[in-house]
This record gives C-alpha cells, sequence and structure tokens, in this order.
C-alpha cells in the first residue's frame, strides 16, 4: 500500500473537488491504485486567491473522514497545505494559519514555473533557518530546474527535499520533463512521487501505468521509498535521511 503527500481531493476548499460525492470518489480511485492513505494539501496563498483557512481545512478533513467512516472505506486522511512562497510563510508556518504536512515539521512549497533558481534556493533555505523542512513541490515543472539536475543537487544538500509528481514519469509530460525526472530519480534526488490529484474525472488519483513504469525501471525498494516510507516518516515526523 502506498501514501499520497500531494492532492486537492478536499472537498469545496480549492480547485480540486467541488463536492463530498467527487471527493469520496477520487477516494475510491485511490484505492484501486493500492494508496490508501494521503494528506491532503489544499493551495494556500498568502493575501488572496479565495484563502481557506487552516481551521476549515481540518474541519473539512474530518468531515471526509466521517463520510468514509459511514460508507465502511478503510482509508486514513491526514491535513496539510500546498504553500505558495512567499516571505511571510515561515511566520505563518509557525502561526498555525498555513498548515505543514500532518503536523509534522515538514511543508510542501510550490513556486512559480519561471521563478527564478536563487529565489527557489533563498527561499526553501529560509523556511529551513526557522526549522521546517521544506519539500518542493513538483520540482520538475520549475524551468529554472528543467535539465539542471545539479541544481536539484544543490537544494537536497542544502536540507531541501524533492516531491515530484507520478504522471511526470510518463503519462502526463513532455519527453524533456520525463527525461529530467528520470535523471533525477537515477541521481538519488527524489524523495517522493505523488498523484497532486484535482479531481474524479481530470486529473485523477489514477496512476497505474506510472505506478508500474517506475517498478519496472527503478524496483519495487525505490517505489516503496518514495511512495511509503518516507511519506510514513513524514507522518511520523521522522527524518528522512
Amino acid at each position: 500500500m502506498y501514501i499520497d503527500i500531494h492532492n486537492h481531493c478536499l472537498p469545496g476548499v480549492d480547485d480540486g473537488a467541488e463536492s463530498l460525492e467527487e471527493a469520496l470518489a477520487m477516494v475510491r480511485q485511490y484505492r484501486q491504485e493500492n494508496i490508501d492513505e494521503i494528506i491532503v494539501t489544499p493551495h494556500f496563498y498568502h493575501r488572496g486567491r479565495g484563502q481557506c483557512s487552516a481551521k476549515r481545512i481540518l474541519e473539512e478533513t474530518d468531515r471526509l473522514r466521517e463520510a468514509l467512516r459511514r460508507q465502511g472505506i478503510e482509508f486514513k486522511l491526514h491535513a496539510g497545505n500546498e504553500i505558495y512562497y512567499s516571505h511571510a510563510v515561515p511566520d505563518l508556518l509557525d502561526q498555525g494559519e498555513a498548515l505543514t504536512l500532518a503536523g509534522s515539521r515538514y511543508a510542501l512549497i510550490e513556486f512559480s514555473p519561471v521563478e527564478r533558481f536563487e529565489a527557489v534556493r533563498d527561499g526553501l533555505y529560509n523556511i529551513l533557518q526557522y526549522g521546517h523542512f521544506p519539500v518542493l513541490a513538483h520540482a520538475e515543472r520549475l524551468e529554472v530546474l528543467a535539465d539542471r539536475v545539479d541544481r536539484l543537487d544543490q537544494l537536497v544538500s542544502m536540507g531541501a527535499y524533492i516531491q515530484m509528481n507520478l504522471g511526470s514519469v510518463k503519462t502526463k509530460a513532455d519527453h524533456r520533463r520525463r527525461h529530467f525526472v528520470k535523471k533525477a530519480m537515477e541521481s538519488g534526488l527524489v524523495h517522493f512521487l505523488a498523484t497532486d490529484a484535482h479531481g474524479s474525472t481530470g486529473r485523477t488519483p489514477e496512476a497505474r501505468r506510472d505506478l508500474d513504469h517506475v517498478r519496472r525501471k527503478f524496483g519495487e525498494a525505490f517505489l516503496a521509498r518514495v511512495m511509503y516510507d518516507n511519506p510514513k516518516k513524514i507522518i511520523e515526523d521522522q527524518i528522512i535521511i
């Protein structure tokens, strides 16, 4: 069984699942992919863009848990955020306004795809300085990292963790992005693969082809590390080495 640390399954809080029914449909899809535990990560933008409070995210997570219980579906949920970086983020994490992953020291951090490398590096370092462990969301989308495994290595050596989307392994990315993901995995620079699922009919949790591809090319031990062992360490707030 696997764990997904990046998705938009929580209903009605961002651009992900629009209803409780769609969230339940996504959970059923997760279970078909042998994923039985997730950290829900609604978008967090400082100052606007339909911001959803941490309190509401926690309430909606409990509501989805209860709906699953009533339907007899065994599935574990944890709350978090996908946080769009700004200089205020470390303080917002300390204040609990932005949520870490499953209440741990790990925080899922997003940057603009066209952000400068120096801004990405300095932003992640800023979060580290405050005692949080930054997980760079869908790193393969950043133009400044494409074809630059050396830059990815700089971020990892600094103490950041790297998440890439399962769909970018094979089924949902162009050749350049797939090649970059492959090189990063071969270089040991990917700590998490995740679905970044947004719905039950588009950008779904369905990932069978990508999971099978990773298993064939990199082995079950590697797949278990990026889809179970490392995610479990987040949930247990253990240091990943």
